[in-house]
């Protein structure tokens, strides 16, 4: 199999490993959305007796508990399972460019794009910061939940504190757990398992290093040139 037909195979299975990756973040996005709309919906007041059917920051905790959750689910989904199987064919794609100056740098310039590092710290923030933000919103419960009268609050009124107190928890707990959890080795200490020290090398010089690659791709006169 030539360089030419290993390049086509491994940009089939990035694009396969990309699509179900995207997939993923966009059932994230819409997660949240419901969330929130999930929230917004169960604090109505019932029409009957003015009063609420459950407490509403007890209602509130539970639906960010569960939010936090299912985003630390898809966060193991996304980074934990499919985002390695894509770096396992990454990675072979950047030393065959690193190895072949005539193919097109792709990999090379996505890597010279984001400072020789890739993109880990983006996409742990993407699931992050949601999580945070439903962590801020059970804390305003708690702060809140004293200010609302006793007779308007329907189940889990009298014992709506402690609860809120144990969901805040649970919900600080994921969230760590999701931003802190990544026993994975890093893309550089990947690259050092080809026994390249050159290659190995490009990731501790960044975007430069990456640049590089780009640049002799160019003086080989291979990329198409107008006019």
């Amino acid at each position: 199999m030539t360089n030419a037909e290993i390049f086509r195979e491994l940009n089939e299975y990035e694009r396969h490993f990309n699509n179900i990756q995207a997939g993923i973040r966009a059932f994230a996005s819409t997660w949240i959305l419901a969330a929130f709309g999930g929230i917004a919906m169960l604090m109505r007041v019932d029409p009957e007796n003015g009063k609420w059917l459950i407490s509403p920051p007890v209602l509130v905790g539970v639906a960010c508990l569960l939010s936090v959750v299912g985003m630390s689910i898809l966060w193991i989904m996304d980074l934990q399972v499919y985002h390695k199987l894509l770096n396992s064919v990454f990675l072979p794609g950047l030393k065959l460019e690193y190895d072949s100056p005539s193919i097109p740098p792709i990999r090379s310039f996505m890597m010279a794009s984001f400072q020789g590092t890739g993109v880990p710290l983006l996409l742990r923030l993407f699931y992050f910061v949601p999580m945070l933000t439903f962590v801020v919103l059970t804390i305003c419960a708690i702060v809140l939940e004293p200010q609302i009268p006793s007779d308007k609050c329907g189940a889990f009124s009298q014992v709506g504190h402690n609860v809120l107190l144990i969901i805040v928890s649970l919900e600080i707990g994921a969230a760590v757990f999701t931003w802190f959890w990544n026993h994975h080795p890093l893309i550089w200490e990947r690259a050092a398992w080809f026994g390249d020290d050159g290659f190995t090398k490009l990731f501790q010089q960044g975007s430069q290093g990456f640049a590089g690659i780009v640049k002799r791709f160019d003086t080989h006169g291979k990329r198409p040139k107008r006019g």
